[in-house]
């Protein structure tokens, strides 16, 4: 790995550190703007049922916060679970905006949450150093 990457590493975990918050903070907003209008929303047939989505955000904002304190707390444990995390959370989002929406969504937010995931995977995981070389053995002579 070159200089320039690993002095990039640790600013790089920051941000992700911060993007975990940030997604935590979100399905929090998210979930406090679809209680009050939860009578109104449920009329509508086109769109997931409220409650699924309430306790949905509701369930990742939980499981956001607690990555991102376990992460504050324990950074090597919660290396694996972050980008694993942020992958799930991905996916279950993108295939209910797919399923629900009458329109697809747009490309430029989809692929900046996925360069913010593999800037996780980078940051996160980093390459496994080379084996060292083992030091040659002295052998008895004698045959």
């Amino acid at each position: 790995m070159s200089a320039f990457a690993a002095s990039l590493r640790p600013r790089a975990v920051g941000l992700v550190r911060l993007g975990v918050w940030l997604l935590a903070l979100l399905n929090g907003a998210r979930a406090l703007a679809l209680w009050p209008q939860g009578e109104w929303l449920r009329d509508l047939s086109v769109a997931l049922d409220v409650r699924w989505r309430l306790a949905a955000s509701l369930g990742w904002m939980v499981v956001m916060a607690l990555a991102a304190v376990a992460f504050h707390l324990r950074p090597h444990a919660a290396r694996r679970l972050v980008p694993l995390l942020l992958v799930a959370y991905g996916v279950l989002e993108l295939s209910m905006m797919i399923l629900f929406a009458s329109t697809l969504p747009a490309a430029l937010p989809v692929l900046l949450y996925a360069a913010f995931v593999g800037l996780a995977a980078w940051a996160l995981w980093p390459p496994a150093a080379s084996p060292r070389p083992s030091p040659p053995t002295v052998t008895q002579g004698g045959s």
